[in-house]
């Protein structure tokens, strides 16, 4: 699809834009309020007058534009404007996925909505059962279990927290610890793309997640110094009530996904290190399948961290490689405070899964994004990708997997120290 102009924005302060947008499919009275209240969250952030007043940039145009399709997206759904990011690289616009058979798109909306009501939250009240008081930075606010119970519905509608106050309790916390593994959330936005030169001469319009960027670090030159790698989680990545077909197609993309617990999708190496090479290497999905030993797998780490001068890849760019081996010899990068510094975090992520994985919420097709600042030598781990969780009975068996990839992940990462 070609341009010649740049698109307009256009954004409007009702969730209606938001519904409009998304495909034909029938909306729930839960799943509209949960649109509403994400609208209302970024209609009232700092974000608006900027994203309101910005326009979005496209390939072909060669005028500067705020707003761009975020380059060398490393895992996702890879359609035209999947990403987008902010032109100050501090945000990261994620299209809401939905389909014209399921609302999963608003199912994650209604996950970060749930855990941003709780994120600051310090303390609950054990007097009042109808509305759980807390104490915000200081300040004494009030939490609207009544809001919180109808966001949550969309998981699991049997559940009912109005008469089991105990269990709403124990969700709130929850949430408050998962807060600290995933990127802040700012509400959600749309846009009107306005394209008059497109083939079919029709605009389009689209919906965003907006979320804190914690992947890119760059300087002045908005050159990247991050290494990513987009991991998905877990021995099944589909939920128990799939389709036979779609568990059939999970189960053909990756078979050692149930041995190893973790597929890498992709991961992207920053040309921060090349000697005459300003282009990244990435590793793209195909790469990631293609790794089905032990050995392979303890490869791709090592690239990733640089942590060997004698790699066996099939990477194009052998110049660009050789480059960050030099980079490993010549002392330029310590490795191993890295792979110890995200090893610790991974097993701190595992032991508060396992303190309040108690049958509550299930994460099927999720991922972890790891980002590892070369300049600063700092590791970040975030959990994304919440289309598919499950908020359960504590008597429900968790089949995703996701712990036992967790403590194989940890395990191939410790044998390269």
């Amino acid at each position: 699809m070609a341009y010649s102009s740049t698109p307009s924005l256009s954004i409007t302060t009702g969730a209606d834009s938001i519904i409009s947008s998304l495909p034909t499919v029938a909306l729930t009275t839960e799943e509209e309020f949960i649109l509403q209240k994400s609208k209302y969250r970024y209609h009232h952030s700092k974000l608006k007058k900027t994203l309101d007043t910005n326009t979005i940039n496209t390939e072909n145009n060669n005028n500067a534009a705020p707003i761009t399709r975020m380059p060398n997206q490393v895992g996702g759904h890879f359609s035209e404007n999947s990403m987008l990011i902010t032109p100050d690289k501090k945000y990261v616009l994620k299209q809401i996925q939905q389909t014209k058979k399921d609302n999963r798109g608003i199912k994650e909306v209604a996950f970060y909505e749930a855990m941003a009501m709780v994120k600051e939250s310090l303390m609950i009240s054990e007097e009042n059962d109808s509305k759980i008081v807390v104490d915000t930075v200081g300040e004494n606010t009030t939490f609207d279990s009544d809001a919180y119970d109808t966001i949550m519905s969309i998981f699991n509608s049997c559940i009912n927290r109005k008469t089991d106050n105990e269990r709403r309790k124990k969700e709130v916390k929850i949430l408050q610890n998962l807060s600290r593994y995933t990127s802040p959330y700012y509400g959600t936005f749309s846009y009107f793309f306005n394209n008059h030169d497109c083939k079919n001469q029709q605009s389009s319009s689209s919906s965003y997640i907006i979320l804190q960027n914690i992947v890119t670090t760059v300087d002045s030159n908005h050159h990247q110094y991050n290494n990513i790698m987009d991991i998905k989680m877990g021995t099944q990545t589909f939920e128990p009530t799939a389709p036979e077909k779609k568990k059939i197609s999970e189960l053909n993309k990756y078979p050692y996904q149930s041995v190893f617990g973790f597929r890498i999708i992709g991961m992207l190496i920053t040309s921060c290190y090349y000697r005459n090479n300003n282009k990244n290497i990435m590793y793209d999905k195909a790469y990631g399948r293609s790794l089905d030993t032990d050995q392979k797998l303890l490869d791709a780490f090592r690239i990733f961290f640089h942590a060997s001068s004698s790699i066996n890849t099939n990477s194009n760019d052998d110049k660009a490689l050789t480059s960050y081996k030099q980079g490993i010899d010549q002392g330029r990068i310590d490795t191993t405070s890295a792979m110890k510094n995200l090893i610790d975090k991974l097993v701190m992520l595992k032991r508060d899964l396992e303190e309040i994985n108690q049958g509550y919420f299930h994460f099927y097709s999720s991922s972890l994004l790891i980002a590892h600042d070369i300049i600063h030598n700092n590791i970040t781990v975030k959990m994304i990708d919440f289309c598919h969780v499950l908020v359960e009975d504590c008597k429900t068996t968790d089949q995703s997997g996701y712990l036992y990839g967790l403590q194989n992940l940890i395990k191939y990462l410790s044998i390269l120290l």
